[in-house]
């Protein structure tokens, strides 16, 4: 079963796929309203709902590794 943030992603993606895709408007899930005003603002809202919708699911979130090294030292 999906959960908010899942459906509320999938709802999004729909959207940008249709092509009455406005570049202005709003969201809302469980009380809680987003907007958006351009496409930049729209793909920064899909990109953080995703990373939601992911942690929801129990996926963990992508992050880069660091390699230790001796510094420069011999």
């Amino acid at each position: 079963m999906s959960g908010y943030w899942r459906d509320l992603y999938e709802k999004m993606r729909e959207d940008l796929q249709s092509p009455a895709f406005r570049q202005f408007g709003s969201y809302s899930i469980a009380g809680r309203s987003f907007s958006y005003r351009s496409l930049d603002d729209f793909r920064a809202l899909l990109d953080w709902v995703k990373r939601e919708a992911d942690k929801e699911d129990g996926i963990a979130p992508y992050r880069a590794r660091r390699v230790a090294r001796n510094g420069g030292r011999g």
